[in-house]
């Protein structure tokens, strides 16, 4: 039983850090504005500038796999919170407690 419990714990975590990546995704115009991701902390954002001197455009890219991990262990400790509080909230009594 144990073993199912963690199984669903990963996919919630899975499945949150996906909603929160997918739902905070902002994708910018080109020349513009940023493409930035991530919830709490935006841990990827794209952009093209123009170099003033050569008049050539690059894309930069900005990624920090930090903020991902925090990401991460964000939906993994709101997973756990949620388990908690829905487990806490509907619990059946047994029948030794009436």
């Amino acid at each position: 039983m144990k073993k199912y419990r963690i199984l669903l714990w990963g996919a919630g975590t899975v499945l949150l850090f996906t909603f929160f990546t997918a739902f905070s995704y902002r994708g910018g115009m080109p020349y513009t504005d940023d493409t930035t991701m991530g919830f709490p902390l935006i841990f990827l954002r794209k952009s093209v500038g123009q170099n003033v001197e050569t008049g050539l455009f690059a894309e930069i890219k900005d990624f920090h796999f930090g903020y991902l991990f925090i990401d991460i262990v964000f939906s993994v400790l709101l997973v756990l919170g949620l388990f908690k509080l829905f487990r806490f909230k509907y619990t059946v009594p047994d029948e030794e407690d009436n």
